[in-house]
């Protein structure tokens, strides 16, 4: 009866399903950025941010910005964390390419200009980093 009552008024089924969702999806981001910051870059971004270094924080901020786009359509369209991690881990691996790819394609060092605090790099680096978020995400929308 006390079950009953909880599923009609809070919808207690859904609720612990969002509650598995938002975990999983929260640890994949946590692991994702822990393993981008470990392998992908050649500064310590926290180092950075507790020194104060907004561009590095702004980079930061992007790249979780961007696995959460990339989740949220994956959570919209599936229907097991499963899909949503498979789509996260392939959304990740997207990142890391074009954060390669904007390495190359620039005239500078991207992470000696992000060390130094270039603000301009970072908004640039982080503007691909979302772009490329956005459509990753209407692909997982339209799969």
């Amino acid at each position: 009866m006390l079950q009953d009552m909880l599923n009609e008024a809070f919808g207690v089924p859904e609720l612990i399903n969002s509650v598995i969702y938002f975990t999983v999806s929260f640890l994949l981001m946590v692991i994702y950025i822990w393993l981008f910051e470990k392998f992908f870059t050649k500064v310590d971004d926290q180092a950075e941010v507790a020194k104060g270094n907004q561009a590095v924080a702004k980079v930061l901020t992007a790249k979780r910005i961007s696995l959460v786009i990339i989740m949220a359509a994956a959570l919209y369209e599936n229907t097991n964390p499963l899909g949503v991690a498979i789509w996260a881990t392939i959304g990740f691996i997207i990142q890391v390419a074009v954060y390669k790819f904007v390495e190359l394609k620039t005239a500078y060092d991207m992470e000696e200009q992000l060390a130094k605090g270039n603000i301009a790099a970072a908004q640039y680096l982080g503007g691909w980093s979302i772009a490329t978020s956005v459509l990753v995400a209407f692909a997982v929308i339209i799969s």
